[in-house]
């Protein structure tokens, strides 16, 4: 048995999976559809590229305006963006779990007398779960790495819920971001083959690193 580096967090994603099951989305449908991205707990600024790709780029089927609502500490790095707005809650990735199932119970008709919930007021938790309702295509993204804390996986399974539930009025998906990975360790050369030097005309390091590595040579 080998047991992945990232195999803790992601066992995270696994057992919330297994208990239940759940609805997710591809990297496409966001760029093409979501209006309304809900970060959990996840730090933005280690994902550039999703920004890049899937927030800033048009969509195919017409104009389409953004929001973006963090779970979480403001993140200030996260790049401006034309028909995109931006705005934070901020709450304790320990206590999103809290926070969802306060939102579920209120979608079930059975609304919290408390004034707040981990810190964040009522009120802050009914703008925000009428912004998600009035969604047209709705995803709710994690990142199972970055909730390290004890029943994590219950605070997925608390979100994964939250989308179930709220697919009773309109589209919601989940979008688990997967944990960094190392790049590929240069395979050794068979014996008695010499070792061949990367290829010179791709560009890309990643490239030509994929390239050594899949033909069995030394970079």
């Amino acid at each position: 048995m080998v047991d992945h580096m990232h195999g803790r967090a992601q066992f995270r994603n696994v057992q919330a999976f297994q208990d239940g099951g759940w609805v997710t989305t591809t990297l496409s449908e966001v760029r093409n559809r979501a209006d309304l991205i809900v970060l959990a707990g996840t730090d933005a600024s280690r994902y550039p590229r999703f920004f890049e790709r899937c927030l800033a780029p048009a969509s195919q089927f017409g104009e389409l305006t953004r929001k973006v609502v963090v779970l979480g500490d403001p993140v200030p790095s996260i790049p401006v963006m034309d028909g995109v707005s931006v705005s934070s809650i901020p709450i304790d990735a320990g206590r999103l779990g809290e926070l969802f199932a306060v939102m579920r119970a209120s979608l079930a008709g059975m609304p919290t007398r408390a004034a707040d919930v981990a810190g964040v007021s009522i009120g802050q938790i009914e703008a925000l779960l009428a912004d998600m309702r009035a969604a047209r295509y709705g995803v709710l993204v994690w990142n199972a790495a970055e909730l390290d804390f004890p029943q994590a996986d219950l605070t997925i399974q608390s979100a994964v819920n939250l989308v179930k539930d709220l697919n009773q009025a309109t589209r919601w998906s989940g979008l688990p971001l997967g944990a960094t990975m190392a790049a590929p360790r240069p395979r050794k050369p068979a014996p008695g083959r010499p070792a061949t030097p990367c290829a010179p005309h791709t560009k890309s390091p990643v490239r030509a690193m994929n390239r050594c590595c899949s033909t069995a040579t030394v970079c």
